[in-house]
């Protein structure tokens, strides 16, 4: 799963420049990325097939909008756009380790969740039944999970192809949708502005044909500033080098030892369990028998331990062990690898919107902040920006999601894990703040107009406004035009106290 920011370019303006709102319409996307004719939007339609409808009414009927596409064509009142390209058998999702082997996956679908928060989600879902030994479970994880070299060595990508980058991913669905990619491009030289360079296998669902680079006038989608342009849509990575991995394992003899260890009340000590959450490829990145065990029983989630059933989750992972399908369905328990791949999919993928809006929100904050000294309005920028977040917190955002007391436990732990509610917390203070700079700047301009009337105000009181009939300004039998004078007088004398109280207000305030 890889989550992204996405910002529609509407003005021959950096994206910056731009308001909130015109990045993010749903409608803009939808026009662009029709033309990729790559994944085509699918509305969930549950008709007679039974395992849609377990899911549709697994959650709380005000959270559907925000999991479900439901086909509407009045795009812009949306939450979400869903995008799928289905595979059939024989497609596949090739991973070469360097010195290892080359694992064989099956591609089953690639999908695509956009909403309009300016955040999208896309996801390989692949399926393994080949390998089932511990390490090549691992493997499978930590290298096909990621999308650019964390760091470079003195031999470039060769070195961290020794640790955890994959040599080569390749692979396809059908004939028109290939690709292909060695990470080569990273033994380039490397421009600081540009340290980002999506992988094949993104950058083909986004409508790059061959070996079709950025610079392209053809290519739709950018993943840099570089190439930002009117009518394009830049793509902004919201994590580091790994994508989010869900991951079932079944297997009769880690479930049996695992089940051990949890009535034992030792889980801690199983090395694997803990690779298996984290995303370690052998052993575990940690020194620290305490720490250690305060980290697996925080992301442990054991309700069916002691049948050697259990789900791990992580701010990068969603896992889960139990006993292979053949075992389960003799035990009469529902069949884990379509519960990871409806309820607890759609499950992490709220959660995954969840967090990288809120990393959006903070990001467009941290923008406007630094345009509040400079020209241009401000206000309405931050007001438009303030819309978006309720919207949010109202309809993307939720404390619950379902009925069912397995859901509810597992939903509040990645909320924990992710620490979503502090994050929430912080970022609906920044925000908050910046409403209260809004509404200041505002009554200090109603303040200045009325500092402007009041010494008129205050003259007018003290004459009487009716010191002067309609005849004295030549509109009856009197023409004594010499009061017009008084009246000029009055008003220079008003606009002088004006101006020389605005400009005491302003040497105060430096």
């Amino acid at each position: 799963m890889f989550p992204f920011r996405w910002d529609y370019i509407s003005k021959d303006k950096s994206k910056e420049e731009i308001s909130y709102s015109e990045r993010t319409r749903l409608s803009d996307f939808d026009r662009v990325f029709s033309q990729c004719n790559t994944l085509k939007r699918t509305p969930y339609l549950i008709e007679d097939n039974h395992q849609k409808y377990n899911e549709y009414t697994y959650f709380h009927t005000f959270t559907r909008r925000a999991l479900y596409d439901s086909g509407s064509s009045d795009l812009d009142n949306q939450i979400l756009l869903y995008y799928e390209l289905n595979g059939e058998v024989g497609d596949f999702f090739n991973i070469e380790v360097l010195n290892h082997k080359t694992y064989t996956l099956n591609l089953k679908s690639i999908c695509l969740h956009i909403y309009n928060t300016g955040v999208g989600v896309l996801t390989f879902n692949l399926e393994n039944y080949q390998y089932s030994e511990r390490g090549d479970i691992l493997h499978i994880n930590e290298f096909g999970r990621r999308i650019y070299p964390q760091f470079l060595g003195e031999n470039k990508i060769l070195n961290t192809q020794n640790d955890f980058l994959a040599k080569r991913i390749w692979g396809g669905i059908g004939t028109k949708f290939q690709f292909d990619e060695n990470f080569s491009q990273y033994s380039e030289k490397i421009n600081p502005r540009r340290t980002f360079l999506a992988p094949d296998f993104i950058k083909k669902v986004f409508g790059y044909r061959g070996n079709q680079r950025e610079g392209d006038r053809s290519v739709n989608f950018v993943f840099s500033r570089l190439y930002e342009a009117k009518g394009k849509i830049r793509i902004s990575q919201v994590t580091d080098d790994r994508m989010f991995f869900v991951s079932w394992f079944g297997n009769n003899n880690e479930a049996a030892e695992i089940g051990d260890l949890v009535q034992k009340k030792n889980i801690d000590n199983s090395d694997f369990w803990y690779c298996f959450i984290f995303g370690d490829k052998a052993n575990p990145t940690i020194a620290n028998d305490t720490m250690r065990k305060s980290q697996i029983e925080s992301v442990t989630y054991a309700r069916w331990g002691e049948y050697g059933t259990v789900f791990g989750m992580t701010r990068d992972s969603l896992v889960a062990l139990s006993s292979d399908l053949d075992t389960l369905k003799k035990k009469d328990v529902p069949d884990l690898s379509k519960h990871m791949t409806t309820m607890y999919y759609q499950m992490t993928i709220l959660c995954l919107v969840q967090r990288a809006s809120v990393l959006r929100f903070a990001y467009e904050v941290s923008n406007i902040t630094e345009l509040l000294n400079t020209s241009g309005n401000i206000n309405s920028r931050i007001k438009d920006l303030y819309k978006n977040y309720i919207e949010f917190i109202n309809k993307i955002y939720f404390r619950e999601i379902t009925s069912q007391i397995q859901g509810i436990e597992m939903y509040n732990q990645f909320q924990k894990v992710m620490n979503l509610e502090k994050e929430v917390k912080d970022l609906d203070s920044e925000i908050q703040e910046l409403h209260t700079y809004v509404s200041m700047d505002e009554q200090e301009k109603l303040s200045k107009v009325a500092a402007w009337f009041l010494p008129a105000g205050v003259i007018a009181g003290l004459l009487g406004m009716n010191v002067f009939g309609a005849k004295d300004f030549g509109f009856g039998e009197s023409q004594d035009w010499w009061k017009w004078g008084w009246v000029v007088v009055v008003v220079l004398l008003s606009a002088g106290i004006s101006l020389g109280f605005s400009k005491y207000i302003n040497v105060r305030k430096k």
